[in-house]
C-alpha cells in the first residue's frame, strides 16, 4: 500500500463506506433501481449532513462577522503603518481581538467539508457497476455522459448545466447579503463544477443536482422570515412524495415499501407539531450552541477504543487464526497489510469524522455524543467478546461456511444484556464521570495488548509462510503414467461424500462407463472427521488412526503426520518406482503444503498445483486485495453490533460491497436459495482448475517405467454452486426450473436424500462437478492406453455431516454445541472407490472397509510383504478385523490450533461390528 493509498484510505475510505452502506440499502428499497437509489442516498446523506453543515454555515457567518467589524481597524493599520511596523500593529490588533491570521479558513468551511465528500461520490458513483447500461428517466446510461441534446453532430450534456443553474439560483439566495468578492467565490465554485462534472457519468451528476436541490431549500429555509414553517412544509412535502410513491408507484407490502410509508408519515409529524405549538401559543426559537473548542477526554479514549477494536483488534485476531490463508502463494504480502488497512479506515471513522462532528457540536449535542461513545465501546467489547463466538468456520473471503441466523430468545438476551451495560455505563458516565475517564484508558490498554500479541503471532509465521511460497514459485506439475509398467494412483479428494455415489451415477449415467473397472465400497469407515484427524491413517494405514497417534505421545503431531504422508511415496521410490507427490494435505502441519519435507529422499518429486498454478492468479491477487482491504473493517463493525442487526449487516459475506462487486464476484459466491446464487469461489476454482488440468499434466511414457501418483484435491471439499445440468461454474447461477423438473435425482430405489439447504446442494454439485472432470480424465488415460494398466484408489479423508440421511444419524448433538452433529454417521463414511489393473465393469461391494485400507490396496500384489520404514511393522489391513473401531470428533480442526503431541480432547465414538450403517453398533466413548 502506498503513501497515497493509505492517505485515501484514511481520509476518504469512511465516506465512501458510508455511501455504499446506505446505496445498498436504497437500492433494496427500490426494488434494484440504480437511479432511483440515487434519491434516498442524496437525501440520506444531506439530511446526515445537515447539522454539520448548519454548524459549518454558522462558524462562517460569524467569521465573516469578525473580519467585517475588524476591517476598519486593519485598514487603517495598513494605511498608516509600513514594514515591521506594520507587522507589530497587526498582531497586537490580533490579540486585542483574540483573533489569529488562520482562522481565515473558518470562512472557507463549508467548501472544504464538502471537498472529501465529492471526492468521495465522485470515486463511488463513478466506479459504481449498477450503472453500466442501466437506462433512468431520459438517461440512456448512468455509466455515461448524458447527452440529452443533440445540435448536428454535437452532443450536449444538459443535467451539468441544471446542476450549475440549481447551484447559481441556491448561491443568489445564500448570498444574497454577502459581499461582491463572497458573491464571485461561490458562483466561481458553480462554473468549477460544471467544469469538473460536465463529462462525467449521468449518475453521478443527478446524484449531485440533487444535492443542489436539496442545498436551495435549505437556503430558501435560512432565508426565510420563519424558518421552523418553511422549514416543515418542506418536510412534509417530502413525506407526501413518499407516500405517493408507494400508494401509486410501487403499490407492494415488501419491507422497503413500509420503510418508505413509515418515512412519509413521520416527515408529516414536525409539521403537525408546528400546528399545535401555533394553536396552543408556544413559540420556541431555536438559538445556535456555541461549543467551547475542546474535546472531552472520554469522547476521545471512546473513539481510540473503538479504532483499536474495530482496526486492530478483530482484524488480527481473524488473520492470527491462519495467516497463510491472508497470502496469495504466487506473490507474497503480508497479511498484516490488511489489518493496517482496516485500522486506517477505522482511525478515519473513529479519530477524524466522529471527533470533526463532536467539535462542531453545540455543548447539548457533545454531552450526548460522548455519553454515546461511552455506550457504543462497552455494548462493542461485550458483543464481540460475549456474544456470537460460535458461528462456524469462517473462509478467508470472511464468509461463513453456513449463514447464520439467530434466535429470539437468543437476541433477547443479548438486548437484555447490553440494556443493562448502558444503563451501569450512563449511572457510571453521569456520578463519576472521572472514573470512566479510567476505565477507557484500560481498556484501550487490554485491546492493544491483545492486539500486539496478535501482530506478534502473526509476524513469527511470516518467515515460514514466505519460505512456503517461494516453493510455489516452480516447475508447474506434471506426472508420468507408462503404457507397459505399472501405474498407481491414490487420488484424495477431501471430503467427498461416499452416499451421493449411486444418485451422481443415476442422474448422470455415463459416469458408469466412464468409471468402468471401479468398484464402490459404501461400506467404509474413516476415524477422524477432519483432514488433520483423518488422512493421517488414510496415507500411513492403520498406525496413524487418531487413537493410535496419541498414544506415540512423546512425539509431535507434526512429526506424525508428516510420516504418515511420506510411507507411499518412499516404499514405492524404494521399490523403483517413479513417484510424484501433489498437494500433500497439512505438509509441515501448514496450510500451504511444506514439500521440504520430502527433502533427502531421493526419485521423489512434489508439487503444490492447488493456490493458482492452473487459475488466473493475478486476478485472484487484485480480488482478494480488494475484499481484505475493505471487508476486514466491516466485519469489525458486524461483530461488534446487537445479534438482532448482525445478518443485516453481513449480508451473506457481502458487506453491502456495491462498489467492487463485480470484482467480489469473481473471488467468492453469493447464495439466494439452493437454486440460485452469484460469483464464483476462487477456493473452488483453484482445486477445480487443476481436475480440469490433468489432461495436461499427464505425461505419458512409453517405456516400462513403475510409476506411483499420490495426490490431493479439495473441489469437494469447497463447495459452491454450479450452473446445472453442466455442472460447472457461472457467474450468475439460476437453476430453478431444472431443480423443480428434476426432483426425483435425489431418490434411489425408495432412499430419500434431503436436499433442503444451499450448503447441501453446493456439495452435492461439487462432487458431480469433480465426477465429471475425472471422468474426462479417464477417458484421455483410455485414449493414450494407460487405463487398463493402472490402479486408481478414488478415496476421502472423511465424509460431512450434512444430516441428509434420517437412517445415518444415531444421535443428535449431544451436550454443548458443536459446529456439526458428530452424531451423523454421514461424517465418518468416506468414498472409498478402486481400480485395479484389468478390472471391467462397474460394481458395489459391501464389504467393511476403512480409508485406514488405502496403502494395503495400493501395494497389493506389487511390493512383497511391505514394511513402514518409520516403524518397521507390516503395512497390513489386520486391524480392520478388531470387531470395535474408535472414531474422533473435534471442531479444533486447523492444524496450526491443534499442534501438540496429542489431539486436544474431542468427542469420541465407537462403532461395534462392521456395518457402519447399523445405527445401534454406534455409541458414545465421551469426551477425552
Amino acid at each position: 500500500m502506498s503513501i497515497l493509498q493509505a492517505i485515501y484510505q484514511f481520509l476518504f475510505g469512511p465516506l465512501e463506506l458510508l455511501f455504499e452502506v446506505i446505496y445498498g440499502v436504497a437500492f433494496h428499497i427500490v426494488d434494484g433501481n440504480a437511479g432511483a437509489a440515487v434519491i434516498p442516498l442524496s437525501l440520506c446523506l444531506n439530511f446526515l449532513l445537515l447539522p454539520l453543515y448548519s454548524r459549518a454555515d454558522a462558524i462562517q457567518r460569524e467569521e465573516r462577522e469578525r473580519e467585517r467589524l475588524m476591517s476598519p481597524g486593519i485598514d487603517h493599520i495598513k494605511k498608516v503603518f509600513k514594514g515591521d511596523e506594520r507587522y507589530m500593529m497587526l498582531q497586537a490588533y490580533y490579540r486585542l481581538h483574540s483573533y489569529k491570521p488562520v482562522y481565515a479558513l473558518r470562512s472557507s468551511l463549508p467548501l472544504l467539508l464538502e471537498i472529501p465528500f465529492f471526492v468521495a461520490a465522485f470515486h463511488f458513483l463513478s466506479n459504481l457497476a449498477d450503472f453500466r447500461d442501466t437506462p433512468f428517466g431520459p438517461l440512456a446510461n448512468l455509466a455515461a455522459p448524458d447527452g440529452l441534446l443533440k445540435l448536428g453532430g454535437l452532443s450536449i450534456n444538459l443535467l451539468p448545466i441544471l446542476m450549475t443553474a440549481v447551484n447559481l439560483v441556491s448561491s443568489r439566495i445564500y448570498a444574497k447579503d454577502l459581499s461582491r468578492k463572497d458573491k464571485l467565490q461561490l458562483y466561481g465554485m458553480a462554473l468549477i463544477f460544471l467544469v469538473l462534472l460536465y463529462r462525467s457519468p449521468s449518475g453521478l451528476v443527478f446524484y449531485w443536482t440533487l444535492n443542489n436541490v436539496f442545498s436551495l431549500f435549505k437556503n430558501i429555509v435560512y432565508t426565510a422570515k420563519n424558518k421552523r414553517a418553511v422549514a416543515c412544509s418542506l418536510m412534509s412535502g417530502l413525506g407526501l412524495a413518499f407516500l405517493a410513491y408507494v400508494f401509486l408507484v410501487n403499490r407492494t407490502r415488501s419491507f422497503g415499501a413500509m420503510l418508505v410509508l413509515l418515512l412519509g408519515i413521520l416527515f408529516q409529524f414536525p409539521t403537525l407539531r408546528c400546528l399545535i405549538w401555533r394553536k396552543r401559543g408556544i413559540r420556541r426559537d431555536a438559538q445556535a450552541e456555541e461549543p467551547n473548542g475542546k474535546l472531552s477526554p472520554v469522547f476521545l479514549f471512546g473513539c481510540l477504543f473503538l479504532a483499536v477494536l474495530t482496526g486492530v483488534l478483530i482484524p488480527s485476531s481473524v488473520v492470527k487464526v491462519s495467516p497463510a490463508e491472508f497470502v496469495v502463494p504466487t506473490e507474497y504480502y503480508s497479511p498484516l497489510r490488511y489489518v493496517l488497512s482496516a485500522f486506517l479506515l477505522s482511525a478515519g471513522t473513529f479519530l477524524l469524522w466522529f471527533p470533526l462532528f463532536y467539535y462542531l457540536a453545540g455543548d447539548r449535542a457533545r454531552r450526548i455524543t460522548e455519553a454515546g461513545i461511552c455506550v457504543l465501546s462497552v455494548c462493542a467489547i461485550v458483543d464481540y467478546m460475549f456474544f456470537g463466538t460460535d458461528l462456524g468456520n469462517l473462509s478467508p473471503m470472511l464468509q461463513y461456511d453456513i449463514p447464520f441466523h439467530y434466535s429470539l430468545k437468543e437476541c433477547l438476551l443479548n438486548l437484555g444484556a447490553l440494556t443493562l451495560c448502558s444503563a451501569a455505563v450512563l449511572l457510571l458516565w453521569r456520578k463519576k464521570e472521572r472514573m470512566m475517564q479510567a476505565v477507557l484508558p484500560i481498556l484501550i490498554l487490554a485491546v492493544a495488548v491483545m492486539s500486539v500479541c496478535n501482530i506478534a503471532g502473526i509476524r513469527s509465521e511470516l518467515p515460514q509462510i514466505k519460505k512456503l511460497v517461494e516453493q510455489e514459485n516452480g516447475d508447474k506439475a506434471s506426472f508420468t503414467l507408462s503404457r507397459n509398467g505399472k501405474n498407481v494412483i491414490v487420488f484424495m479428494l477431501d471430503r467427498s461424500i461416499s452416499s451421493y455415489v449411486p444418485y451422481l451415477f443415476q442422474e448422470k449415467p455415463e459416469l458408469a462407463a466412464q468409471f468402468d473397472g471401479f468398484t464402490w465400497y459404501p461400506n467404509t469407515l474413516s476415524f477422524g472427521y477432519s483432514t488433520m484427524t483423518a488422512s493421517p491413517a488414510l496415507f500411513g494405514g492403520y498406525e496413524y488412526t487418531p487413537e493410535e497417534l496419541n498414544k506415540r505421545s512423546s512425539e509431535a503431531l507434526a512429526d506424525k503426520h508428516n510420516e504418515a504422508l511420506r510411507v507411499l511415496p518412499l516404499l514405492f521410490s524404494r521399490a523403483g518406482y517413479e513417484v510424484t507427490v501433489c498437494d500433500p494435505p497439512f505438509a509441515g502441519y501448514t496450510l500451504i503444503p511444506d514439500l521440504s519435507i520430502f527433502d533427502g529422499y531421493e526419485g521423489i518429486k512434489a508439487y503444490n498445483t492447488e493456490n493458482g498454478q492452473f487459475y488466473a492468479q493475478n486476478e485472484i491477487l487484485s480480488g482478494r486485495q480488494e475484499v481484505w482491504n475493505r471487508n476486514f473493517f466491516c466485519y469489525s463493525i458486524m461483530k461488534c453490533s446487537p445479534l438482532a442487526v448482525q445478518s443485516g449487516l453481513y449480508q451473506g459475506g457481502q458487506y453491502f460491497n456495491t462498489q467492487n462487486l463485480e470484482s467480489v464476484l469473481h473471488r467468492t459466491q453469493f447464495t439466494t436459495d439452493k437454486s440460485q446464487a452469484q460469483g464464483i469461489d476462487d477456493a473452488f476454482m483453484n482445486s477445480y482448475a487443476v481436475l480440469c488440468a490433468l489432461p495436461e499434466m499427464t505425461k505419458i511414457s512409453a517405456g516400462s517405467q513403475n510409476t506411483f501418483l499420490m495426490i490431493k484435491n479439495e473441489t469437494t471439499h469447497d463447495p459452491m454452486l454450479l450452473k446445472e445440468p453442466e455442472y460447472e461454474p457461472a457467474m450468475f447461477i439460476d437453476n430453478t426450473v431444472y431443480d423443480a423438473e428434476h426432483e426425483d435425482r435425489f431418490v434411489f430405489e425408495d432412499r430419500v436424500m434431503m436436499m433442503d439447504t444451499p450448503y447441501q446442494m453446493k456439495h452435492y454439485q461439487s462432487n458431480m462437478a469433480a465426477y465429471l472432470q475425472l471422468g474426462k480424465w479417464f477417458d484421455v488415460l483410455r485414449e493414450q492406453g494407460v487405463y487398463d494398466n493402472t490402479r486408481i484408489i478414488l478415496v476421502s479423508d472423511h465424509g460431512f455431516a450434512l444430516e441428509q440421511f434420517e437412517d445415518m444419524k444415531f444421535g443428535e448433538r449431544e451436550g454443548e454445541r458443536t459446529e456439526h452433529n458428530p452424531e451423523d454417521a454421514m461424517g465418518y463414511n468416506p468414498l472409498l472407490l478402486v481400480k485395479d489393473f484389468d478390472s471391467k465393469g462397474f460394481r458395489l461391494d459391501d464389504q467393511f472397509m476403512t480409508n485406514a485400507d488405502t496403502p494395503t490396496l495400493a501395494l497389493a500384489g506389487l511390493l512383497k510383504s511391505p514394511v513402514n520404514p518409520f516403524s518397521g511393522k507390516a503395512v497390513t489391513d489386520e486391524a480392520k478385523n478388531a470387531g470395535e473401531y474408535h472414531v474422533f470428533y473435534t471442531d479444533v480442526t486447523d492444524p496450526w490450533l491443534n499442534n501438540g503431541n496429542t489431539f486436544l480432547p474431542g468427542r469420541w465414538y465407537a462403532l461395534k461390528g462392521q456395518n457402519i450403517f447399523d445405527m445401534s453398533a454406534w455409541s458414545s466413548l465421551g469426551y477425552y
